[in-house]
């Protein structure tokens, strides 16, 4: 094998739960090579840390700059149509699909690790089924690909119909934003909001966004709440969104979705919460706005209309999105 040292090769693809095919027949990684110069990988040595691994065996040229798909199966017609490139059946490796490594070694000696990737059942790495864990273009580096926060879920599909770049690219990874509404205030100013009540106020979003889920900055030990966006009509009209039952706690929380993201247009929205039990709300003291409410006790269907309104401070509440 071409000497390689640590860096040369970078993990940056890696399909561990297929949908399409089953798993010993449908999972594969790519592999960047970013030495510099053509490499051959015959003897290169793949790994986890437990008893998975394989030795690359014969001739395998990668140019520089190029991808090398490895996979369990190199037939296309039960792989999932995937162009594989090295065929590891032989060897004793499979991915797991919750958490799992890989580690590449320039000889079973391991003496020098080339890359690795720890995967975390979703912990910090993406968890996904029937799209691969992809590492972001712009990250393409064996340090940049040890943080999860530089992976994503794969959105282009190929072959039989699971979403994957295998051999070429991967997809950009969603950067995250954050709307904030007026009444984002850090000053620490809080108010108490009765439990039962849904309430809230008007959001501007100056873009188009794909919302992923809401935020909070309360003042509070605990608080169990339920937030809701909403379309504007002089007030809250159609239910967009909404979040699950989940704990908000001194300061800061973010919440994901109940449900699927949702593409939003820029414009006018109503960002409503309902709570179990009354709770300090941090706001902007210094400014009010118009907020609409209506007695709803927690856990029952949201509501499409709202019969009162009055003026409030403005409270510190926001979209997460990309």
């Amino acid at each position: 094998m071409t000497d390689l040292v640590e860096g040369d090769l970078i993990i940056t693809e890696i399909m561990q739960n297929p949908s399409q095919v089953d798993d010993q027949y449908g999972e594969w990684f790519e592999l960047f090579n970013n030495a510099g110069g053509t490499v051959d990988l015959d003897g290169l040595y793949v790994y986890d840390l437990g008893s998975n691994d394989f030795t690359v065996s014969g001739e395998l040229l990668v140019e520089d700059g190029e991808f090398v798909v490895f996979g369990n199966d190199d037939d296309t017609s039960a792989n999932g149509d995937v162009d594989v490139d090295y065929d590891y059946s032989a060897g004793s490796m499979s991915l797991g699909n919750s958490d799992d490594e890989l580690y590449l070694a320039e000889s079973s000696s391991m003496a020098t690790v080339i890359d690795s990737v720890e995967w975390d059942s979703g912990a910090t790495f993406p968890d996904p089924t029937g799209a691969s864990t992809s590492l972001d273009p712009s990250t393409y580096d064996d340090s940049d690909n040890d943080d999860g926060e530089n992976w994503c879920e794969a959105t282009s599909t190929f072959g039989d119909g699971d979403c994957g770049t295998p051999g070429s690219d991967d997809d950009s990874c969603p950067v995250e934003t954050t709307e904030y509404g007026d009444g984002y205030d850090a000053s620490g100013n809080y108010g108490i909001h009765g439990a039962n009540y849904l309430l809230g106020q008007k959001l501007t979003l100056s873009s188009a966004i794909t919302l992923t889920g809401f935020g909070m900055r309360t003042y509070t030990s605990s608080a169990t709440c339920q937030v809701a966006l909403y379309t504007d009509s002089s007030g809250p009209a159609t239910l967009v969104a909404q979040s699950g039952g989940d704990t908000f706690s001194t300061g800061d929380t973010e919440v994901s979705l109940s449900g699927s993201d949702v593409a939003l247009t820029a414009g006018d929205y109503w960002l409503m919460k309902v709570c179990s039990e009354s709770y300090y709300m941090t706001e902007d003291t210094s400014s009010t706005s118009t907020t609409h409410y209506q007695h709803l006790s927690y856990g029952s269907t949201l509501p499409s209309s709202y019969s009162s309104s009055y003026t409030d401070h403005l409270m510190a509440a926001w979209l997460v999105g990309y």
